[in-house]
């Protein structure tokens, strides 16, 4: 069987860990993976089909980055007269909310240089990678 090779690979648990993961045996043609999450390969893989394969090592994370500025998450808070905030929004209440919204990441990723003390909108940088930057819309709005 030219062209196939048997391999151990490591599979990234989580964005957080990229490096980290378990290692599978998996089959691979011309440099694409084809097996399942216990190592059992593909075979009935046709080398003929075209190979969806990312052109660029930080495709996945882009991706991620697009979903999280997708999201526009509105906060209501409690404020004063000139929409001062009693209290502040944090980087572990944005954390929250986007874990309500079926996104998991670390609050140390979320770049909020002080916590919001005022209503308005803003626009919140989440480092998904070093080198990738999702903005998050926030609207802090007055609790009726």
């Amino acid at each position: 069987m030219s062209g196939f090779a048997l391999e151990q690979i490591a599979i990234p648990a989580t964005l957080d860990a990229p490096d980290a993961g378990p290692f599978v045996e998996a089959i691979t043609v011309a440099g694409a993976v084809f097996a399942d999450a216990f190592g059992t390969p593909d075979l009935d893989f046709d080398p003929a089909e075209e190979l969806p394969q990312y052109q660029n090592p930080f495709e996945p994370r882009r991706l991620f980055a697009a979903r999280i500025e997708g999201i526009a998450l509105v906060l209501p808070h409690q404020a004063g007269e000139e929409g001062k905030l009693f209290g502040s929004v944090t980087n572990m209440e944005l954390a929250e909310q986007l874990k309500k919204q079926g996104i998991e990441i670390d609050r140390k990723k979320i770049a909020l240089a002080e916590p919001i003390k005022q209503l308005g909108e803003y626009t919140v940088g989440v480092k998904v990678h070093p080198e990738v930057v999702a903005n998050l819309k926030v609207n802090v709005t007055k609790a009726e």
